[in-house]
């Protein structure tokens, strides 16, 4: 599915396709649409893509939205494919939304460097 991305044909997906693959719950299938679709979208600042992506990383939701259990490689994912819907566009929000995550880290740790 990346690779389908990357090549462009992700871009003629509805939306009930890309939810049939998103609602199997296999991980490597939704790390796979994220991505790809993202990335025939990149630099387009997609806003139905952005509401995808934004749906897979939970430290984004609003207080009153349900607790969602996601891996942390399909939040990676996510945010990866943030990075490339905004691609070249400078947009300054989506830029500190970025790095708030970035610096956020995983969830396993407290957030500190790793031991040596």
């Amino acid at each position: 599915l990346l690779a389908f991305g990357i090549q462009g044909h992700l871009r003629c997906l509805a939306a009930t396709d890309l939810y049939h693959y998103l609602s199997q719950e296999h991980d490597t299938t939704t790390i796979g649409v994220l991505l790809g679709t993202a990335a025939a979208q990149r630099g387009t600042m997609d806003a139905t893509t952005s509401k995808m992506l934004f749906l897979h990383i939970p430290a984004r939701h609003p207080a009153s939205y349900p607790e969602l259990e996601l891996p942390t490689t399909v939040q990676a994912a996510a945010l990866m494919g943030v990075g490339l819907l905004y691609m070249g566009s400078s947009h300054r929000l989506m830029t500190n939304i970025l790095l708030e995550e970035i610096g956020r880290g995983g969830g396993g740790g407290g957030g500190g460097p790793a031991p040596p």
